[in-house]
């Protein structure tokens, strides 16, 4: 009887360990990294407030890849943003698109932040941006037909709000994240195989107040990464894998690209001299 209680609590240490590996693999292994710089001539411009595009704009979306059942399920998830905004996404099959997205396996999942991508399109073999309005803006490295849906959510909403312009939510400035550095090198350089400079950039580098428009801090944010709390000094930051809009990204972003609301209307006046009140300061 011992010898079979000892067998299987060996069973369950080893199916622990196995889906803890996995778990611990699948933290960074589908991470998204931001196109928020432009190289030409040397020359880094950063993004952010001047990549915004116009409230109640109208973006058309085009695919440069993927099945009918990848596009279904990016159409599916995208629009959320727009369930609480006034930017709208048309999806059209040809012409000029803003936001021009493929399904590159092997090559990440990354978007070009806000309006860059009318001018701008990714090289995905060398992640450098160059001067073109039908090249990919957008990729989805890791999709297939074996997707979970929730998988879907947590990363097509997480690449449209890069189109629409929003940053990481852990290099917010208002975020103040107790990393473990040497941790947090050797971490992402196992799992991503990112130099100091990268992991520098996408996860320590934080934007300044005046470049960004932003809200408070918020952990649960679809703009988070996923942080365990091994890479963290303080295990109490740790952030899980956020997979839908948070409250507080619903009300940023109608902030950003506000609503109209329409003036009402004003009651009709049947009296003869109504159009003097016009004259003297009425409502035209």
């Amino acid at each position: 009887m011992k010898t079979k209680l000892t067998f299987l609590i060996l069973i369950i240490i080893g199916f622990y360990n196995q889906f803890h590996s996995q778990l611990k693999s699948n933290d960074t292994l589908k991470v998204c990294t931001e196109i928020k710089e432009y190289n030409f001539s040397g020359q880094k411009i950063a993004v952010l407030k001047r990549e915004k595009w116009s409230a109640g704009q109208v973006l058309k979306v085009k695919f440069l890849g993927g099945d009918n059942f990848l596009q279904s399920k990016v159409k599916q998830y995208a629009v959320e943003w727009s369930k609480h905004c006034s930017i709208k996404l048309e999806f059209i099959t040809s012409g000029t698109a803003q936001i021009r997205v493929n399904f590159l396996a092997g090559k990440g999942s990354w978007s070009i932040i806000g309006k860059a991508s009318q001018t701008y399109s990714i090289n995905p073999e060398t992640n450098e941006s160059y001067f073109s309005n039908d090249g990919t803006t957008m990729n989805f490295g890791w999709f297939n037909s074996d997707t979970p849906d929730i998988e879907f959510s947590r990363t097509v909403i997480h690449e449209f709000g890069h189109a629409l312009g929003l940053i990481h939510e852990h290099q917010s400035p208002s975020a103040a994240i107790p990393w473990d550095i040497p941790k947090v090198y050797q971490y992402y350089q196992e799992t991503q195989g990112w130099s100091k400079d990268e992991v520098d950039n996408n996860i320590f580098f934080r934007y300044s107040r005046g470049s960004t428009q932003h809200s408070s801090y918020d952990r649960y944010s679809i703009m988070h990464y996923a942080i365990p709390a091994y890479l963290l000094l303080d295990e109490s930051f740790s952030v899980g894998w956020n997979t839908s809009l948070s409250d507080l990204d619903k009300s940023y972003i109608s902030t950003i690209y506000p609503i109209a609301t329409k003036k009402p209307k004003r009651p009709k006046n049947n009296n003869d001299d109504s159009h003097v009140g016009d004259v003297r300061g009425g409502i035209h």
